[in-house]
């Protein structure tokens, strides 16, 4: 991870200041003081779930970089520096292996506001697993309905100089379990709800101290109280995450662009360790716990573009992979991210995503 630190080069950057950047950050992803937590163990899931086809090719690292509209979920941060309007639209058929009719569409757009100085954007998420079918103890009672998770949100992001941007956004999260009427039916004992909603924040900064060759990506998403579950006391705890990334553009001319890039993201809940553990033993379970990505992008002739990453969740077991392309035309994009491989059961795993910048 420090490797990029040690570039020579620092072209009038105090090389403390990034260090100091990295190290706060890589400590707090190791602090006793957030315990740590799997997805799994969350609230609305769906929110860890990464979109575009471009950063899912590179190993679903992009917090560094966040130069289109997918930056109000990498890092809103970055958003500051973008000086064109960009929306993306991102369809994908998700784990077909675990269900054939689960969908997971997303649409993301930012545009620059001179008189604001910044951009403001807004994203849609919207996941559904397909019908759902339920039944009371007795099997006589036989209720088919839909089920989905959605979001959305706004943002705005703005630039303090040619080498910092920061952003913040506020997103209104809603779960839909079951209609309340199939509760009541199903379960008449139970006086709660099958919905769930919240909101949260999202904050972050895109730092470009060596241009060209370093940015440092950090952003905090779904900082906010639990999801609650309506007319009812129950809630949980939102997946909570840290990103820490890196990139590097060394490449950059007409004919042929080069990027690399690698983020570390950590899943948090806040409190105070009870366990007993040692420093160096909570390090060693929250460093399994931190999921990393690293990959690397190609374009030719600003046309056509390639992608290759790999990503590892040692706690989740997911780990393996991605690649992914892209086609320009004009102001047309449409690119492709396959993480299939990372999956430890048999499926495919498309992302498809087209963006128009104007």
């Amino acid at each position: 991870m420090f490797i990029l630190l040690s570039y020579n080069d620092t072209r009038g950057v105090d090389m403390r200041k990034i260090s100091f950047l990295a190290v706060i950050t890589f400590f707090i992803m190791l602090s006793p003081a957030f315990l740590s937590a799997t997805a799994n163990e969350a609230g609305a899931v769906f929110l860890t779930i990464f979109p575009g086809a471009g950063p899912v090719g590179m190993g679903n690292s992009f917090t560094a970089i966040s130069d289109n509209a997918l930056a109000n979920y990498y890092n809103i941060g970055g958003a500051g520096f973008i000086e064109n309007n960009d929306i993306i639209l991102m369809h994908s058929n998700w784990l077909p292996g675990l269900a054939p009719d689960m969908y997971y569409e997303y649409l993301g757009i930012v545009h620059p506001v001179k008189k604001w100085n910044g951009v403001i954007g807004g994203e849609i998420t919207y996941i559904t697993p397909g019908m759902i079918n339920a039944q009371d103890a007795t099997g006589s009672i036989n209720i088919e309905y839909r089920v989905f998770d959605a979001e959305g949100k706004i943002s705005y992001a703005t630039k303090f100089n040619d080498k910092l941007s920061i952003g913040i956004g506020l997103k209104f999260i809603y779960l839909f379990l079951a209609p309340d009427w199939v509760i009541r039916t199903i379960l008449p004992e139970n006086s709660g709800s099958g919905e769930g909603i919240a909101i949260a924040g999202d904050f972050g900064l895109l730092y470009k101290p060596i241009k060209n060759y370093l940015n440092i990506g950090v952003s905090l998403q779904n900082i906010g109280p639990n999801i609650n579950y309506l007319q009812s006391s129950s809630s949980d705890p939102l997946p909570r995450l840290i990103r820490l990334g890196f990139a590097s553009n060394p490449v950059h001319d007409s004919l042929n662009d080069f990027v690399a890039t690698m983020d570390l993201i950590k899943v948090l809940v806040f409190g105070s360790d009870s366990t007993g553990q040692t420093f160096w033993e909570i390090a060693k379970e929250e460093l399994e716990d931190t999921w990393m990505g690293i990959g690397v992008q190609y374009t030719y002739y600003n046309f056509i573009t390639g992608r290759f990453g790999y990503f590892l969740d040692y706690s989740g077991d997911r780990h393996g992979f991605t690649y992914g392309g892209g086609i320009r035309v004009k102001q047309f994009k449409i690119d492709i991210g396959v993480d299939s491989d990372i999956y430890g059961f048999n499926t495919s795993n498309y992302r498809i995503s087209l963006s128009y910048q104007f």
